[in-house]
């Protein structure tokens, strides 16, 4: 339970996270059924993130953005790690 006036910390994913992977998953399935579908959860833009905060009540939200940029040997490296993550299925 949050005090009154207390200070809330919290992490996410967000903006273009994976945004390679995504895009890569978006022409090969264009190109292989004609369509495609959400392979990784949306989401959330910084802007929307303060927003949101606000509407819950908090009184001085700010949003922090670092980027960090990890490789991968492989792609199947990277979705063991996105599957333990529990990013596995956007279903």
């Amino acid at each position: 339970i949050l005090k009154p006036d207390g200070a809330f910390i919290g992490s996410l994913l967000g903006g273009e996270t994976l945004s390679e992977l995504r895009h890569c998953f978006y022409l090969a399935e264009q190109e292989r059924r004609g369509g495609i579908g959400p392979h990784a959860s949306p989401f959330t833009k910084a802007s929307d993130i303060a927003g949101l905060l606000q509407g819950a009540g908090f009184a001085l939200p700010t949003v922090d953005i670092d980027t960090i940029t990890i490789g991968y040997p492989n792609a199947f490296i990277l979705m063991e790690h996105i599957q333990k993550m529990g990013e596995g299925n956007a279903s």
